[in-house]
């Protein structure tokens, strides 16, 4: 079941980036303007590690990929695992979001962000980069994420 469900969840990832360039087009100012407002609201609870607000801003059927093998987080409380976890390398961080591209039809939207991360971890300072792709569906008059993917940049381009 979680070679089908792998299996789908990569045909979706690479249809919507094949589609990408014609949904995005068509995102409102309405729609896009309530992308960023969650966007934000998840940078700053997850800046804050306040797991309650992060989880809930996924569905609860959602799933979570990280870079590498064993980092698929499937359910809300695998993902609420994953970012406890994720909370344990930061005493406190900044991030800044370098590109951020939305798109949208009906109620499916995604967002694509490449964002610098300044981590302290007991006075160590450690800066890093990362992509992050956000599959949203709106559920009962809100959005929620779906499918979220993160990779850390492994060059310097």
């Amino acid at each position: 079941m979680k070679i089908v469900l792998r299996m789908i969840v990569a045909l979706f990832l690479v249809g919507l980036f094949v589609i990408a360039p014609c949904i995005a087009a068509e995102i409102s100012p309405e729609t896009k303007e309530e992308l960023k407002v969650l966007r934000d609201q998840y940078r700053e609870a997850f800046k804050l590690k306040n797991i309650d607000a992060v989880v809930a801003m996924y569905a609860s059927d959602a799933v979570l990929m990280g870079t590498g093998p064993g980092e698929l987080y499937e359910g809300a409380d695998a993902i609420r695992a994953a970012h406890v976890e994720f909370f344990k390398n930061f005493d406190k961080e900044e991030q800044s979001i370098e590109w951020v591209k939305f798109g949208a039809k009906g109620d499916v939207a995604w967002v694509a962000v490449t964002e610098k991360f300044t981590s302290y971890m007991k006075s160590k300072k450690i800066e890093f980069q990362i992509n992050s792709t956000m599959v949203l569906e709106k559920r009962n008059g809100k959005w929620v994420i779906v499918v979220r993917h993160f990779s850390n940049l492994v060059s310097d381009k």
